[in-house]
């Protein structure tokens, strides 16, 4: 399963965007969006309705009933 910084990755790089690029449009720094596009680390809770948009969905299925929710 790809991970949400392969998602972000694959979007900028579909756009044709740089990293700068990318960060401007979230509001965070060129560093983070490296960091996330390279699974070092996890965009804060924060900024993922940002994320959700800037990809146009959420990339993963919602879960179907709570015990899968909590996997």
């Amino acid at each position: 399963m790809k991970s949400l910084g392969d998602h972000i990755r694959t979007a900028r790089l579909d756009r044709k965007l740089l990293q700068q690029d990318v960060a401007t449009l979230l509001g965070v720094d060129e560093t983070s969006v490296w960091q996330w596009e390279r699974n070092r680390t996890d965009p804060q809770v924060h900024f993922i309705p940002a994320i959700y948009g800037f990809l146009g969905c959420a990339p993963w299925e919602p879960a179907e009933g709570f015990a899968a929710w909590l996997r």
